[in-house]
């Protein structure tokens, strides 16, 4: 009983007390050119040889991506790094100049305190009077202590207001 593809079903008879049964097994008269013979290759070698082809495809994929992510990595390593140096040099440069600006400024002798720049800028735009004395910019007269003082300067006159009242919390009530 010979079939197309050069094989030959050759029934297979067990023992003689299973004689009820009888089973076709395929054999192969064929000679093969394979590298592999066929009863070396079963489907749980074809299993594992797919195995491992896609364990060294997704090897090589993360491979390939680990590269890729430690040369941006690197490329953006770089650029901060210049950036900080770039940043260092413009701070040291400012703290250069700041030092050699308060080296001038004590050499010219011009020690002027916030209160003395005040008064100098307040002179030149018309705020202070020949007397020293600061005139209202709105209204031009010069500005007296607030009202309060003057309260308590009678109280204190009157004996009504002592120096323990300034440290009491009095609320200096007339």
């Amino acid at each position: 009983m010979a079939t197309s593809f050069g094989g030959a079903l050759v029934p297979y008879r067990g023992n003689a007390a299973s004689t009820t049964s009888t089973t076709l097994i395929t054999t192969s008269t064929s000679t093969s050119t394979s590298l592999l013979p066929a009863r070396l290759f079963t489907a749980q070698t074809g299993h594992a040889l797919a195995t491992e082809l896609l364990y060294r495809l997704l090897f090589d994929i993360l491979n390939r991506l680990l590269t890729h992510l430690h040369r941006f990595a690197s490329r953006q390593l770089d650029t901060f790094s210049s950036f900080l140096e770039r940043r260092w040099n413009e701070r040291a440069d400012a703290l250069k100049a700041a030092r050699e600006a308060r080296k001038r400024s004590e050499e010219e002798g011009a020690k002027l305190g916030i209160a003395d720049e005040v008064m100098r800028v307040a002179a030149e735009r018309g705020f202070v009077r020949g007397d020293g004395a600061i005139e209202c910019p709105r209204g031009g007269s010069v500005k007296g202590p607030p009202g309060w003082v003057g309260f308590v300067l009678e109280g204190i006159k009157e004996g009504r207001i002592v120096e323990r009242d300034f440290w009491g919390g009095n609320t200096f009530q007339i």
